[in-house]
């Protein structure tokens, strides 16, 4: 697991955060757990400069930790809400995944599975994880104050 830190200023995060809420209340996926967007946004919001710099940095940092090309598969918007509920998970198709941690994550990172034990990555807002899709992985419960990411899950690019 990887996690680089510091990848936008204070007013992006705050502009994402405006727009995730913006989605997430008018396209609520309804074949996911609340609150999550479609698996579509690197596509919907390919013109919108503040998101394409942010997909475009996630699958730059992904390449550099991976040594890979790759384009991506999915991505979406989550918000941990006091009414969420998640499942452990995995992404068993995809190559490897990437989040981004906007704001309230901080000691309250995902969760995985892992030999029978139950791991929470403490990571800090504004910063990212990638990791292994096939680790069972899921959202920590609500803590008192929506938790923002965005996801994104890789495939290797055909040469």
């Amino acid at each position: 697991m990887i996690t680089i830190e510091n990848i936008l200023e204070k007013n992006q995060i705050k502009s994402i955060k405006d727009l995730i809420d913006y989605e997430v209340e008018n396209y609520l996926c309804k074949e996911v757990p609340l609150y999550q967007s479609y698996n579509n946004m690197h596509i919907k919001y390919k013109d919108i400069q503040l998101l394409s710099f942010l997909f475009n940095t996630m699958l730059k940092e992904t390449e550099i930790a991976t040594n890979e090309k790759l384009n991506i598969a999915e991505s979406w918007f989550n918000i941990c809400k006091e009414d969420s509920k998640f499942e452990f998970h995995n992404h068993k198709e995809k190559y490897i995944t990437c989040v981004y941690f906007l704001e309230n994550c901080e000691e309250n990172g995902p969760l995985f599975k892992i030999n029978n034990s139950c791991l929470q990555l403490l990571c800090k807002d504004n910063s990212l994880a990638i990791f292994d899709p096939e680790i069972m992985h899921s959202i920590p419960e609500w803590k008192g104050k929506n938790r923002y990411t965005v996801a994104m899950d890789f495939v290797k690019k055909e040469v």
